[in-house]
């Protein structure tokens, strides 16, 4: 079992626009995540997957070096040409970005609260025969003869 937090979807959202460096950066190293990766297995004989995976990832980070020194020359070339007429535009678009991540965490946030509703329901439901036995109640300090003032 693995032992990593499951990544909720919200934290995948992007706020940053696409022609921000830092947008860009994000967009392009999502390149690079695990799930994205290419799976050798079906493809080529365990004698081969270990190198041929070292010449996809170093192709993978070539690539992603190239695509980013791209980006930013494009963008640091759309800056200087409109930069400061699409400042206003920008702003729109970042607020409607954190809007829909917000959205996305009050869906997990209710998600969640319908799971452990629904968990409390079962437990509620289960026969007295299932449930766990429950603890003892310890005496009131007057009924208990010991346990007097």
């Amino acid at each position: 079992m693995s032992t990593a937090p499951m990544e909720l979807q919200s934290e995948r959202v992007i706020v940053q626009a696409p022609l921000s460096f830092t947008g860009s950066t994000k967009r392009i190293l999502r390149l690079t995540e695990p799930h994205r990766a290419l799976a050798l297995s079906a493809v080529v004989g365990p004698w081969w997957k270990g190198t041929l995976q070292a010449l996809l990832d170093g192709l993978l980070v070539l690539a992603v070096g190239v695509s980013l020194l791209l980006a930013w020359t494009f963008i640091t070339a759309w800056y200087l040409l409109w930069g400061i007429l699409l400042v206003p535009y920008r702003l729109v678009w970042r607020s409607d970005r954190n809007r829909k991540r917000q959205a996305l965490q009050h869906r997990e946030m209710l998600d969640t609260a319908i799971a452990a509703q629904a968990l409390a329901n079962k437990r509620t439901a289960e026969p007295e025969s299932q449930k766990a036995p429950e603890t003892a109640e310890l005496p009131a300090p007057e009924e208990h003869p010991e346990l007097g003032r």
